[in-house]
């Protein structure tokens, strides 16, 4: 009897990571047909992501599904994509606009004499 419920075990343990495989997505990310090194991709709405390496070549295992790859080096694109077998999947960044904005920075000079809680806006009058 114990051996029937080890097997029993045994083959609903291998059913259930039969139905969990994953599967491997990897690619290339470029921008002007050179490889982009570095570039962060994530997946939308989970904490799973990499970045590609030097050459611009990532890698991701996942579960069989519908994911949105979020890819970003300076400028971002979206990209479905549905997984049901291991894919590769180069991405381009050509055309994706660039998404800069203006910066200003300004420092304020400090001495002993001056407070460390006083509210900047007192410290530039």
């Amino acid at each position: 009897m114990r051996i029937v419920l080890f097997l029993v075990g045994l083959i609903s343990a291998s059913i259930v990571s039969a139905q969990e495989a994953t599967y491997v997505l990897a690619g290339e990310i470029s921008r002007n047909e050179k490889p982009v090194p570095y570039a962060q991709i994530s997946i939308e709405g989970t904490k799973m992501g990499t970045l590609s390496d030097q050459n611009g070549k990532y890698r991701l295992k996942l579960k069989k599904g519908n994911y949105n790859l979020v890819v970003t080096s300076g400028n971002t694109k979206k990209v479905e994509v549905f997984l049901n077998k291991d894919t590769r999947l180069n991405i381009s960044l050509d055309g994706v606009e660039e998404n800069l904005e203006e910066v200003f920075i300004q420092a304020l000079r400090a001495t002993k004499k001056t407070p460390l809680l006083t509210p900047i806006w007192r410290r530039m009058k």
